[in-house]
């Protein structure tokens, strides 16, 4: 039997990422190599992280047709969309200035 279509091509990851959940692991680059601190000291852990609901179909299609463009732009399309972001585009959804 067929999925229901609500959940067709969706999948669960899970909660949350492997950012530190407590002050006491924040980012010390001097210590050591602490990835996930440094995605949360960044403040990209939302935007990075692989939890919560998700389509795996799209995610692939979306990578599979994905192209660097000059200036550090890219462009990709997904079911017939095309989709491009610059640099600057990029900075604005990271709350990043682009000089």
């Amino acid at each position: 039997m067929a999925p229901p279509k609500a959940s067709k091509g969706k999948g669960n990851i899970g909660e949350g990422s492997n950012a530190p959940d407590s002050d006491s692991e924040q980012f010390q680059p001097s210590l050591n190599f602490q990835f996930p601190a440094i995605l949360q000291y960044q403040g990209v852990v939302d935007f990075v992280s692989d939890s919560g609901l998700f389509y795996q179909d799209l995610g692939r299609e979306f990578y599979a047709h994905f192209n660097i463009l000059s200036g550090c732009a890219f462009s990709t399309t997904v079911r017939g969309t095309e989709i491009a972001m610059s640099l600057e585009d990029v900075g604005a959804c990271l709350g990043v200035h682009c000089a």
